[in-house]
């Protein structure tokens, strides 16, 4: 061993399990438990390539049961010392089985370890390590000793993680695949990319390796070779393969042994400085995966129709407002001309023209609302609706594989959340809220400014020409007129009333429904240009009482109560050139 115990361990490997089976024995309650048995599971890593030897590579626990004729109860830190090669101080530590027959023990394999004739556990292996196994029901001490279930060299079950320059084997350990792009099955066009995961780090020779180095898919009674994306001096190489029009496979592709050819073909790479590499999947093939079929010869064709915009108001487009409707194709698709997309408005069918997304799976579709249109319970998409309109839509990169127009499923229904009525309603107040705070506490004084926000639905447009909109704010008994301060072109109008000595209010200030008065001015709805908006606050958006918003008149206005001098001359009492004056007011 050359390198310290302490070594970094490997995570993310898959748990190997060394196993200690036996059956229950009987015997007195005043019996010591005694070990009864002694088995070894295979690794869960590839097997060395041509033959039955289960290997253990670096970073793979080693989970050690030792079963007891009696319950045991455990303390402190017990362990069972392993026979790795030259290794001294193997010991897989105590995990879990407190109050069982069974007693769980782990040991992760580090890259120092190596034993090519197999692992040995000597009779004498169960080590207390300063803790305690005693029998649950009368604490007598277990016996410790393994006796005849102990073992020597099995060579079946061998160590050959080495580190990285050695001439030990790396291996395949997982074999992935990316999902379709059309449910469970790859269309024209379409890349498949696999993904193998090796037991540790693998680079080709030379960089002129690279673009030779394949993988082999296995589609229907094919092989495919796949072309190599990334993966040098790692442990995950990636390969890729675009489907063809020939190809199909309806019971799902296979990543599997393909004769005596390797599934990684070509090109010179290794497992670290001349470390043998095994490119046979071994016991991680896929066989026919149901859930990557392939079928070249399907087109493009649309999976999911959605209207994409969003009302400026509430669920309804009025005029001038846009909407976009998107289709989502198997695959990306290129388009010339300007296809259109029929949307079924009330009882009339508008088009929209083609606005974007040619090169890719996802192409928008853009109808500007006219007045007269109407439809109350939403708009819908009909199957038949798409029309290539003199243009065309196929397979990106092909002049010749038209795309599938029929919606199909995709097609929608009355979408409730896109309603268009062809004319524009007046805008509404949808808030009020104060946006001032008082001076001192909750109580506004003289001299204080409270100002009240009106949010209505939509944009609108103030006029102060002939006069100015006011909104009367409640304080005590009296109705004060705020007038209007700013906002004009936006949804939020701000109105602004300065308390005078008079006011008081000590429950609060209120904003009554009918509040908002034009007062010879005009709020009128920003798109339309004229339509004058609703007045009414309503409720909920009428305040009652505000609290927090009290108002006393007769508190004096802020004023000087005091003036000090902060600072200290750096020299006596008198402050030189550049020297900072504080003052505290």
């Amino acid at each position: 061993m050359t390198l310290g115990r302490a070594a970094a361990r490997v995570a993310g490997v898959t748990a190997v399990v060394l196993a200690f089976f036996g059956g229950l024995g009987g015997g007195l309650a005043a019996q010591a438990p005694t070990v009864t048995g002694l088995s070894v599971d295979a690794p869960t890593t590839v097997s060395k390539v041509g033959t039955a030897v289960d290997y253990f590579f670096a970073g793979e626990k080693i989970i050690v049961r030792v079963t007891f004729s009696d319950s045991v109860t455990v303390t402190g830190a017990p362990r069972v010392e392993l026979g790795i090669g030259s290794c001294t101080d193997c010991y897989a530590e105590y995990e879990s089985g407190d109050g069982d027959v069974t007693l769980v023990f782990e040991y992760e394999v580090l890259v120092e370890d190596a034993d090519t004739d197999g692992i040995s556990i000597a009779a004498s292996a169960l080590e207390l390590n300063g803790g305690t196994i005693t029998a649950k029901s009368s604490g007598i001490a277990a016996s410790l000793d393994l006796g005849t279930n102990a073992f020597t060299n099995n060579g079946n079950r061998r160590v050959t993680a080495g580190s990285i320059g050695s001439t030990h084997e790396a291996g395949i350990t997982n074999v992935s695949l990316n999902s379709p792009s059309s449910g469970d099955t790859y269309i024209l066009g379409d890349t498949i990319r696999v993904t193998f995961t090796f037991n540790r780090n693998v680079a080709w020779s030379a960089q002129s390796w690279a673009n030779e180095i394949k993988a082999a898919i296995t589609i229907g009674d094919n092989i495919r070779e796949a072309d190599y994306v990334s993966g040098h001096a790692s442990s995950t190489w990636v390969f890729r393969y675009p489907v063809q029009a020939t190809d199909m496979d309806a019971d799902g592709l296979s990543i599997v042994q393909p004769g005596d050819t390797d599934v990684i073909r070509y090109g010179q790479i290794n497992g670290g400085s001349g470390a043998f590499l095994s490119r046979n999947v071994g016991r991680q093939a896929i066989v026919n995966s149901g859930n990557h079929k392939v079928d070249g010869s399907r087109p493009p064709s649309v999976t999911e129709a959605a209207v994409t915009s969003t009302p400026v108001v509430g669920d309804t487009y009025e005029p001038g407002d846009t909407i976009r409707a998107t289709l989502t194709f198997t695959q990306a698709v290129d388009v010339t001309g300007t296809p259109q997309l029929a949307l079924d408005i009330g009882s009339d069918t508008l088009q929209a023209s083609y606005e974007s997304g040619t090169g890719s799976a996802d192409l928008v579709f853009r109808y500007v609302v006219a007045s007269g249109n109407a439809d109350t319970d939403g708009l819908s998409v009909r199957s038949d609706a798409l029309a290539l309109n003199s243009g065309t839509i196929r397979t990106a990169g092909s002049t010749t594989e038209n795309a599938v127009l029929g919606l199909g499923s995709a097609a929608l229904g009355n979408q409730g959340d896109h309603k268009v009525r062809g004319t524009y309603a007046a805008a509404a107040v949808s808030g009020v809220a104060i946006a001032s705070t008082p001076v001192a506490d909750d109580t506004y004084a003289a001299t204080d400014t409270i100002d009240v926000d009106v949010t209505f639905n939509r944009p609108v447009n103030v006029v102060t020409t002939s006069g100015t909109p006011q909104l009367a704010v409640g304080i005590g008994a009296n109705q004060r007129q705020a007038p209007y301060a700013s906002g004009s072109g936006t949804r939020t109008l701000r109105f602004r009333y300065v308390v005078v000595a008079a006011d008081s209010d000590g429950n609060g200030i209120t904003v009554a429904a009918s509040a908002l008065t034009l007062n010879s001015g005009e709020i009128d709805d920003a798109r339309s240009g004229s339509l004058a908006a609703s007045l009414v606050l309503g409720s909920p958006t009428a305040l009652t009482a505000q609290a927090g918003h009290k108002v006393d008149g007769t508190i004096a206005p802020a004023s000087v109560s005091g003036l000090t001098i902060t600072s200290t001359p750096e020299s006596g009492d008198t402050y030189g050139l550049g020297e900072r004056i504080e003052a505290s007011v």
